[in-house]
């Protein structure tokens, strides 16, 4: 039998960093969710409970009707790792470099059948 556990979701007017929420006062828990001024959503990978919290972007989904080329979505904030999608072929694309301003580069990982 699973045990559920309530996922608390953290909003913040600037960027989430390392240690956010952390402390007794907040008592951020790993799994929690954060939310920075961007709309990025980060969740909570480690913490001590105390003074320390580790937090981790979830990967982005970038639509464009059409391949997905060289450079598609830089300037973005695109990370390695977010996904993108070909919504006329059905083909998923997974980000493998981004310098995350000017470059990015794509690679299919999944195709409609």
């Amino acid at each position: 039998m699973a045990i559920a556990q309530h996922v608390r979701k953290w909003l913040k007017a600037t960027a989430i960093a390392a240690n956010d929420f952390a402390g007794a006062v907040t008592g951020v828990k790993d799994g929690d969710l954060a939310q920075g001024p961007s709309g990025r959503i980060y969740v909570c990978t480690d913490t001590d409970n105390a003074a320390t919290s580790v937090f981790a972007r979830l990967a982005l989904v970038w639509d464009k009707a059409g391949a997905l080329v060289a450079n598609d979505f830089a300037g973005s904030s695109l990370l390695v790792g977010d996904l993108g999608v070909d919504t006329v072929a059905g083909k998923l694309y997974i980000c493998t470099a981004s310098n995350g301003s000017t470059t990015s580069t794509w690679t299919v990982v999944g195709a409609q059948s």
